[in-house]
C-alpha cells in the first residue's frame, strides 16, 4: 500500500500529504507516511486507509488493490488474486470462492440483494442525469426505491429534478413519495406490486 500511496502522491511531498490528512481531521505524521512508503510500516488502520484515500482523491479500493499496476496481490493469507478480481470482491461483486481462480463469466452467484438494489438505483440515476435515460431510467430508480422501502433500507436523497420526474412513474406503480423520502401505497391503486 505504501507504494500506491507514493504513486498517487506524485510530486507532492510527504509533508503535503500529512498536512492534507490533518486538514481532513485525522493527522498522520510525515514520518509515519515515509515509513509506510518505504516499507518499514506494514499495518494501516481502516481510518488511515480512508483518510489517505480522501487526501489523495482516490477510491479506497485502489489503495488496497493495485488495479493496472500489478499482476496479483495476496488477498488472504496464502491466497493470491489479480487486482481487478480482488477489487470486485471488495465491492461485493465476486464471491470469495472464485478468488485465485481463472476469471469466468459463467459463474452463478448473486450479490447480496441490498448491494444489488443500491447499484440498480445508482445506475438509474446515472442513466437519467448523465445520459438522459428517460422513462426506463426512472422506472429503474422507482423499482430500487420500492425494494428499499419494502426491505426497510435507507433510501438515498434524490436531486430535485429526479424527485419531480419520478412522481408519475411512482403513481403508475401505485406509490407516492412523501418528504422526507417515505414511500406509501396510493389508496385504491389497482396495480401490481413494485417495479423492477
Amino acid at each position: 500500500m505504501g507504494e500506491r500511496v507514493r504513486k498517487l502522491r506524485g510530486k507532492r511531498s510527504a509533508q503535503w500529504l500529512a498536512d492534507r490528512c490533518a486538514d481532513l481531521g485525522h493527522p498522520i505524521s510525515r514520518s509515519a507516511i515515509a515509513k509506510l512508503e518505504n516499507g518499514r510500516r506494514e499495518d494501516v488502520t481502516l481510518s488511515e486507509l480512508l483518510i489517505f484515500a480522501a487526501a489523495l482523491d482516490a477510491p479506497p479500493g485502489l489503495l488496497m488493490f493495485p488495479v493496472g499496476d500489478e499482476d496479483d496481490v495476496e488477498l488472504l493469507p496464502g491466497q493470491k488474486a489479480d487486482p481487478w478480481t480482488a477489487y470486485l470482491w471488495l465491492l461485493g461483486e465476486m464471491p470469495t470462492s472464485e478468488l485465485g481462480k481463472q476469471p469466468r463469466l459463467d459463474i452463478t452467484w448473486f450479490a447480496p440483494s441490498v448491494t444489488v438494489a443500491y447499484r440498480r438505483h445508482d445506475n438509474g440515476l446515472r442513466s437519467y442525469l448523465h445520459y438522459k435515460g428517460g422513462d426506463g431510467a426512472l422506472a429503474t430508480i422507482v423499482g430500487a426505491r420500492v425494494e428499499m422501502q419494502q426491505e426497510g433500507w435507507w433510501r438515498p436523497p434524490l436531486p430535485d429534478e429526479v424527485t419531480e420526474a419520478i412522481r408519475p412513474v411512482l403513481l403508475a406503480f401505485g406509490w407516492r413519495e412523501d418528504p422526507p423520502g417515505e414511500l406509501s401505497r396510493v389508496a385504491g391503486a389497482d396495480v401490481s406490486e413494485g417495479a423492477s
